[in-house]
């Protein structure tokens, strides 16, 4: 997706979490070298930037994911298994799991959140994005 729309000015930031049953516990200097190495592997070297973990859920959770939380509405009433959910509060706007995607206009406006099931060439998410791509 990157590739194909970069030059309309297209990007994807990443962040990872560790609040999702600590699927991603490594340190923020490790993220790189397990992508490559570990998951998915085979050399493979992200071509957008993946920044630090955050927390994305609860008291502690960090204000980007408060703003988007706050402008995009949840994408699904089920925020998770009890045992699994290692935050507190638990909100109903909370991030689901690992994956879930926000699409940000070019003035860095949230518009859309996607639930981490949605795949990025999944055609609602690829309409919405391509109409934010013709909008300016």
């Amino acid at each position: 997706m990157i590739a194909k729309y970069a030059s309309q000015g297209f990007n994807v930031l990443a962040f990872g979490c560790s609040q999702f049953a600590n699927l991603n516990p490594q340190n923020d200097n490790e993220t790189l070298l397990i992508l490559e190495y570990v998951r998915p592997g085979n050399g493979y070297k992200p071509n957008f930037p993946v920044f630090a973990n955050l927390l994305v859920n609860g008291a502690d959770q960090h204000p980007l994911y408060t703003w988007l939380k706050a402008a995009c509405p949840p994408t699904n009433p089920w925020i998770g298994n009890m045992p699994y959910i290692s935050w507190s509060p638990v909100m109903t706007t909370d991030i689901t799991w690992n994956y879930e995607k926000f699409l940000i206009d070019r003035e860095g406006k949230p518009v859309m959140r996607f639930n981490p099931g949605t795949n990025p060439t999944d055609a609602g998410l690829v309409g919405v994005l391509e109409g934010l791509l013709t909008q300016g």
